[in-house]
């Protein structure tokens, strides 16, 4: 069983999360704050934490910065309803290795769980698509200032995030663009 670590302040959430990883391989770990999740970060040494950004007592961003601080080989994958792009931001910034909305729970937790343990960036598709206009938008200010229009991502990467961008999964977008799983995940690192 792969230990997880689950931050999350409502209860109701914290046992729904539960129910959709019996069964899955994982064993996760349920607590409701920030402290509690620090407190327990060795005892339970888990290999993934999700973390809700909505925390009674400390920003889910910075306890994400604090677990990347103390212990960067194990990823943070944010789950939440914290939708604006400062969010967004703010959690990619502190070290989180993927974004997925709370309406996403369903029927990407499980995938979302394993592709961020195997290297891969899960993340909701209005994420995704937010990260794309981003990029597309750079890349006009750089075609406008005459520099190159791929900008720090290659060809194959912007490939990879427009398939994710459309939901597809790992498995899709390596068969649709005819790589491994591995190189997809090696495009989105």
């Amino acid at each position: 069983m792969t230990r997880l670590l689950v931050v999350e302040d409502d209860p109701r959430m914290r046992q729904m999360i539960a129910e959709l990883l019996d069964g899955s391989g994982f064993a996760p770990e349920l607590v409701g704050s920030a402290r509690q999740a620090l407190a327990c970060l060795e005892s339970v040494n888990p290999r993934l934490v999700l973390v809700d950004l909505g925390l009674p007592d400390l920003d889910g961003v910075e306890l994400i910065a604090q677990i990347v601080a103390r212990r960067p080989e194990i990823p943070c994958l944010v789950l939440t309803v914290a939708s604006t792009e400062q969010r967004i931001r703010a959690a990619l910034r502190a070290g989180a290795r993927g974004y997925l909305f709370k309406e996403d729970l369903g029927r990407r937790l499980v995938v979302a769980i394993d592709e961020a343990l195997h290297g891969g960036v899960p993340l909701s598709k209005a994420v995704a698509e937010l990260l794309l206009a981003q990029l597309r938008a750079g890349a006009g200010a750089q075609i406008a200032a005459g520099d190159s229009p791929a900008g720090p991502l290659t060809t194959r990467e912007h490939q990879v995030l427009e398939r994710l961008a459309r939901s597809f999964t790992y498995d899709e977008t390596a068969a649709d663009l005819g790589v491994s799983i591995n190189t997809v995940r090696s495009y989105v690192r």
